[in-house]
């Protein structure tokens, strides 16, 4: 049989299996062999991709009957097998083997329409499934159902192939599904951020700057939200990688440009920043997590460099008030590194460039008035203040100080560590009592 033979025939087979799956599907899944239909729309999918839309959209029926009637037995109390598991099966044991054999073109398309679909049957039977106090326990209850545990399975197969090739797909698909169906799609993302965590935090991380470089919407960039959900969930357990990710990201975003590099990546390097802001903003654990990585690793020569960016952020940051204002809320709240802070404003004193004097005098201005209205309104502590009380004597070498910037700075920082904390004021007062002046005595008593 020569070759133009064969493909007429393949074409015959194709127009036949179409006209099988029309007929049966249309009959409402009322075929009297709805494994075989299955088997068949397998077939189509693979052979004749302008029906995959089609075929995908009547595996979106099966699994939606299938949860359907999980629900029914949890409700009636029964126990009895599904009765579509050997439909289900087939369906992931032929798009594993899609998967596992072209991994690069079937894993982003089938990871896809497992995440879209476990949007989708999320927000319908949440709630209906059964009834869970904790993340943790509403995986196990969807985990119990074959239909979420199949879904679930294709989509942690696909991830596992493209492990060495590209996430990106599958991880913006995770994204886009968390924006449109969170909170009930929370627990797919826990679970896809259990199996996989270094992939899904930086892969997250890379797809929420992109969107957020895309926007030029700041706080309400669509998929902002999503990502702080995203790795508040992988914190408790994956805080390290959590931290080792954003300082990466930041290392990566101070790397000089490369001749002929994309300008969305030169434009990605010059947003970063705004983007680790906003994110610290939105979530206190990431807050900390630059706290505690990100800001030991700040230098006045990188604030330098960073201070050339400061137009370019303009419509993410509302502007340079916008930005001094971020940042002092953060530094208001930081558990850690308030000292490295203080002495980074300090040391803008010597520094060649006396336009970052300004901004820091400006910062530290509106710092001292937060931190003062603060106190007058709130009775509760100030983390800045507590971070700086443990190295209360670093501070303290700085008395007496010819410096007049420098001398005002720190005695109206001691002045509000001692009425923030009556140990830390008597540690002050004997300091001063020994080098300080009158003058600045009255002020730490008064």
């Amino acid at each position: 049989m020569n070759n133009t033979s064969i493909m007429k025939e393949d074409q015959r087979d194709i127009q036949f299996e179409l006209k099988k799956f029309i007929a049966g599907a249309s009959q409402n899944l009322k075929s009297s062999s709805p494994l075989e239909l299955t088997k068949t729309a397998l077939y189509l999918l693979k052979y004749l991709p302008s029906a995959r839309d089609a075929v995908l959209e009547y595996f979106n029926i099966l699994f939606d009957q299938s949860l359907e009637r999980h629900v029914a037995q949890i409700r009636s109390g029964g126990t009895s097998e599904d009765y579509n598991d050997p439909i289900l099966s087939e369906i992931q044991n032929v798009l594993g083997s899609f998967v596992s054999s072209n991994p690069e073109p079937w894993a982003p398309i089938i990871s896809s329409w497992c995440l879209e679909l476990l949007g989708q049957l999320s927000s319908k039977y949440q709630g209906r499934i059964g009834q869970a106090n904790s993340l943790h326990g509403c995986l196990q209850l969807w985990m119990s159902c074959k239909a979420s545990r199949t879904l679930v399975d294709i989509n942690t197969q696909c991830l596992s192939c493209l492990i060495h090739f590209n996430t990106e797909t599958c991880i913006n698909s995770l994204l886009d599904t968390s924006v449109e169906h969170s909170p009930h799609f929370d627990w797919v993302v826990a679970h896809v951020g259990s199996c996989f965590p270094h992939t899904v935090i930086t892969r997250v991380l890379s797809c929420g700057l992109k969107d957020y470089c895309l926007n030029e919407q700041g706080p309400k960039a669509p998929k902002l939200s999503s990502v702080v959900g995203i790795l508040g969930h992988l914190a408790g357990s994956h805080f390290i990688d959590i931290k080792k990710a954003l300082l990466s990201l930041f290392q990566w975003s101070l790397e000089p440009n490369v001749p002929g590099e994309d300008r969305n990546l030169t434009l990605q390097k010059t947003i970063t920043v705004p983007f680790l802001l906003q994110l610290a903003s939105m979530s206190p654990i990431l807050h900390k997590a630059l706290c505690s990585d990100v800001l030991p690793a700040l230098t006045l020569d990188i604030i330098h460099r960073l201070s050339s960016l400061t137009p370019d952020w303009s419509p993410y940051l509302n502007g340079k008030q916008g930005l001094l204002s971020l940042c002092v809320h953060l530094v208001v709240h930081c558990e850690e590194g308030a000292h490295h802070i203080v002495q980074l404003v300090l040391d803008t004193v010597h520094h060649q460039e006396k336009g970052l004097h300004e901004i820091a005098n400006t910062f530290i201005e509106m710092l001292l008035k937060e931190m003062e209205q603060h106190m007058r309104s709130n009775s509760e502590p100030i983390r800045f203040l507590q971070s700086l009380e443990n190295n209360i004597l670093s501070l303290l070498q700085h008395v007496p100080s010819d410096n007049q910037f420098v001398h005002s700075v720190v005695m109206r920082l001691l002045l509000l560590l001692g009425r923030h904390n009556t140990a830390a004021h008597v540690v002050i007062l004997e300091h001063c009592l020994l080098l300080s002046d009158v003058q600045d005595l009255v002020l730490l008593v008064s």
